[in-house]
């Protein structure tokens, strides 16, 4: 591994941010959960957000984030890789305290015959539009200015212990993807 993050700041432009947090809010909402691999529980201790899951219909988005995934594989992390999962469009708001508290996103204790190898979050919101909910990663992180801008997409490994802080005032908006592949050795 060369790296702990691969960055692309501001790689979506505004208009396509605006048309993701349009058509994202169509889908049905249900409130964010922890744990995966095995039972998902509703946990406002430990996470509060509204989460909707995109669907494999919107085509253009997956091809794209994949893209993303597969380039910042080969640059820093060298991982084998199998498939995307799930793309989460995931809401933070001040009207219920949103905060995603620190976390990593594989299960080491995991059933399944692969893990979660990578992570990606695309900042869909103005930096303007919200105080607080920083996205935060444990290990060298970029500076978290550049993570608030507008259109950055960020892939790092599942394994990384992040979170969101707390939100002070307004809504922020991302997407978040996983990438999964045969068990680590």
């Amino acid at each position: 591994m060369l790296a702990w993050w691969q960055m692309w700041r501001g790689c979506f432009p505004p208009e396509l941010c605006n048309s993701i947090i349009h058509d994202g809010l169509t889908l049905p909402a249900v409130d964010g959960t922890i744990g995966h691999g095995g039972t998902s529980l509703v946990d406002k201790g430990f996470r509060r957000s509204v989460i909707r899951w995109v669907p494999h219909s919107w085509e253009w988005l997956h091809r794209e984030l994949q893209h993303y995934f597969h380039v910042a594989n080969r640059n820093a992390f060298g991982f084998d890789l199998g498939s995307m999962t799930e793309v989460q469009f995931t809401e933070y708001s001040d009207e219920y305290a949103g905060e995603y508290r620190m976390h990593t996103d594989n299960t080491w204790k995991n059933p399944r015959p692969y893990d979660r190898k990578l992570s990606l979050v695309v900042q869909l919101s103005e930096a303007a539009d919200y105080e607080g909910c920083d996205l935060v990663l444990e290990e060298e992180p970029p500076e978290r200015e550049e993570l608030r801008v507008r259109g950055t997409l960020i892939v790092f490994p599942s394994f990384l212990k992040h979170g969101v802080m707390p939100i002070k005032s307004g809504k922020r908006y991302s997407l978040v993807a996983w990438f999964d592949g045969p068990k680590f050795r």
